[in-house]
């Protein structure tokens, strides 16, 4: 049996949350390990979890996702951080990776996309 890659989905809408970890069932692979609707609550489960992958929306009440990322990158360096947003706004994009999201899905996506998204940037 093979390693299971393990995802923190981050979100601040319960809908969102429950339609990725649907999407990550999917796949026998993957493991929705935990979800979170808040950047601190994210950055807990982080610590706790230490996921090989975080799904992060951009926007979010508090701490947005690009601060909740940075945290979580040095918390738990390993992980691979892929950004969420409903638009497509390049400054978004420039602001995930400057802070060291791996990839950037613009909402919405297929599961098929989101699973090849996941599987890509473990593979490196």
């Amino acid at each position: 049996m093979t390693k299971k890659i393990k995802v923190l989905i981050v979100d601040d809408h319960h809908e969102t949350r429950e339609n990725l970890y649907r999407m990550l069932e999917l796949d026998n692979e993957l493991e929705a390990v935990a979800h979170a609707s808040t950047g601190v609550q994210a950055l807990d489960m982080a610590r706790l979890y230490e996921p090989d992958v975080v799904l992060m929306d951009v926007h979010m009440p508090g701490v947005d996702g690009v601060a909740a990322s940075q945290a979580i990158l040095r918390a738990v360096p390993q992980t691979k951080i892929i950004m969420m947003s409903g638009q497509s706004d390049t400054d978004y994009q420039w602001g995930s990776m400057l802070v060291g999201a791996s990839e950037f899905l613009t909402k919405p996506f297929t599961a098929k996309e989101l699973v090849n998204c996941i599987r890509s940037v473990c593979a490196v």
